[in-house]
């Protein structure tokens, strides 16, 4: 089978496989408009995607997007993670994306040049202010107008490296009051690296701070990564803890005996003073979010 693509290029791809699935045709399409070799709108050729127009859209290439977040007063005003690119913001629903990236000092990656934003978060309080966490580096971020600038806020977090701020929760009325939800890389924890089954086994922390970020301290330690903190809008001070996710394993799984681990979903009552299971009857199989 033979994909021809149409639009500034006249190269055949020939995929020798008996069998190809329409999956692998859209990644080799894809592969090519990430190395910049299409762009525009392609016109529809032959092939299994020839009545599908392509259209780029924009946005950071490559890399790890994650989050994407919208102003909740203005829907054309758009926020998306890039973990090699950091933060790009669009001012017309996602049309043209422009980077934000003034005041992130970080950098990782091979060549040290990559900006390893993970999450980005906007303040329910006051949508100007933006929060965004890092990717395995330790590092968290504020901006006070819409990622115009932004300042590193760490005093506190005692990890110096292998931390991933997997998302930033304000508290709903109060500014001041911030968690912060993350994973902490077996290296990290344990000094030395400990896979599991099929991914590393890592650990969850939760920082919280009374003062926008100038100072944190933290509330909770599980043995699986935080993915969110979720506040009750009824009551600031009941808080839940969702920990896990696909594609990393808690340290408390055993692969030698194919023990998952985990911990569940855990509350807390008291603004994070104390955390219990919310469901401890139930067996742990496996319990984390996507």
């Amino acid at each position: 089978m033979s994909v021809q693509l149409v639009g500034g290029t006249k190269e055949m791809i020939t995929l020798k496989f008996r069998t190809v699935s329409l999956f692998v045709a859209v990644i080799a399409i894809v592969s090519m408009v990430g190395e910049g070799r299409l762009t525009g709108q392609s016109p529809a050729g032959p092939g299994p995607l020839g009545g599908f127009p392509w259209v780029r859209t924009g946005g950071p290439l490559g890399g790890l997007g994650y989050d994407i977040r919208m102003h909740p007063g203005n829907p054309d005003l758009m926020y998306v993670t890039d973990a090699q690119a950091g933060p790009h913001r669009s001012v017309n629903g996602g049309q043209t994306w422009l980077p934000i990236n003034q005041g992130i000092v970080d950098r990782s990656g091979g060549s040290g040049d990559s900006i390893p934003v993970f999450s980005l978060t906007i303040d329910p309080n006051v949508p100007d202010i933006l929060w965004a966490g890092l990717q395995g580096i330790t590092g968290i971020y504020r901006s006070a107008n819409g990622g115009e600038s932004w300042e590193k806020r760490v005093n506190g977090i005692i990890e110096p490296e292998g931390l991933t701020i997997r998302s930033v929760t304000v508290q709903p009325g109060s500014s001041q009051v911030v968690y912060a939800g993350g994973e902490i890389t077996s290296g990290a924890w344990a000094g030395v690296n400990m896979p599991g089954k099929e991914f590393d086994r890592v650990q969850g922390v939760v920082y919280k701070s009374i003062d926008a970020g100038l100072n944190w301290q933290v509330i909770l330690r599980a043995q699986n990564l935080v993915r969110y903190v979720l506040i009750d809008p009824t009551d600031v001070n009941i808080l839940y803890a969702a920990t896990g996710i696909f594609d990393r394993e808690a340290s408390n799984s055993d692969p030698t005996t194919n023990t998952a681990g985990g911990v569940g979903i855990l509350k807390s009552t008291d603004g994070g003073a104390s955390w219990a299971p919310v469901n401890p009857e139930s067996p742990i199989y496996f319990r984390g979010t996507r």
